[in-house]
């Protein structure tokens, strides 16, 4: 076991979702990952989408970046990645 580990991956997220001030209640979806000692975290809120690199020994948050949703993502209307329709 890796002793450098002190953080679980539920801790981790807590600690990124406090470091970005998310209440509980606007969270849509998170997913994460684990590489190198570091958490990866993506949460998606109604109108943001944020993502987090957590050190799982210290829980600091050496990585944090934040984008808003368009319109249509928002509306459930699109996911990443899919080509947007066209708007005359």
């Amino acid at each position: 076991m890796n002793n450098a580990l002190k953080l679980t991956a539920d801790q981790a997220l807590r600690s990124a979702i406090a470091y970005a001030d998310i209440k509980n209640d606007e969270l849509v979806c998170t997913s994460g990952s684990f590489a190198d000692g570091l958490y990866h975290f993506l949460v998606t809120t109604l109108y943001m989408r944020y993502e987090f690199y957590v050190d799982a020994a210290s829980g600091e948050v050496p990585g944090f970046s934040t984008e808003p949703l368009s319109c249509l993502e928002t509306l459930g209307l699109c996911t990443e990645g899919e080509a947007l329709p066209h708007v005359a």
